[in-house]
């Protein structure tokens, strides 16, 4: 968007459109661990408000699809994203799943590289979300109140957007002000399951 006001504006283009972080990193995406296991990747944070976070338990319930093929990454920061990402690892370690609850624990140059090692990132409209397209990590992005058309991954042909179209959407809203959340609620873990499986499936045949 903001790409977008400067190049007409100003008429300047811009020579790349790429997104760049200044990191060097150690290693390529995906990362394939000793047992065989690739690494699938959870931000259920989102700082803008509780209204873009998707439900801690439908995160757990998408891992749990996956935890045979993958470990599991669970990436967030600040008290509130700490409690949900808790909420999470509790419920996988109840199932014996491996998994590894990294917030608070990163920082920004260790955030990039573990969402590198990522085969899979399912993420909420945030930060990290634009730092796995930076990176071109294959990616869900779940979006609920937020535009979709002005703050998708950028440039990411990796990424798939999941979202409802609710007569309500988008509210930009940081809480529901119709207190049902259903962009959110109504969006099940099946369809996010799904997406990440056909996405992984279509970037896999062009391999």
């Amino acid at each position: 968007k903001y790409l977008y006001f400067i190049e007409n504006s100003l008429e300047i283009k811009a020579h790349s459109k790429d997104l760049k972080l200044p990191f060097k990193l150690k290693f390529q995406n995906p990362i394939v661990l000793k047992n065989g296991k690739k690494i699938l990747g959870l931000n259920p944070g989102a700082s803008f408000g509780s209204a873009k976070r998707w439900d801690a338990s439908y995160f757990a319930q998408v891992a749990l699809n996956f935890s045979k093929t993958h470990e599991i990454l669970i990436f967030g920061a600040g008290k509130a994203e700490q409690e949900l990402c808790d909420e999470i690892f509790h419920i996988l370690k109840e199932k014996n799943v491996k998994v590894k609850n990294l917030c608070n624990k990163t920082t920004i140059k260790t955030l990039c590289q573990n969402i590198v090692f990522c085969d899979i990132f399912i993420t909420n409209d945030s930060g990290p979300m634009h730092i796995a397209a930076a990176y071109k990590t294959k990616t869900i992005a779940i979006f609920g109140p937020t535009k979709f058309t002005q703050t998708s991954p950028w440039q990411n042909q990796n990424a798939k957007l999941v979202h409802l179209n609710l007569s309500c959407m988008p509210c930009m809203q940081k809480t529901c002000p119709l207190k049902h959340h259903r962009c959110m609620k109504d969006l099940k873990p099946e369809l996010v399951i799904e997406s990440a499986k056909c996405l992984h499936q279509k970037l896999s045949s062009t391999i």
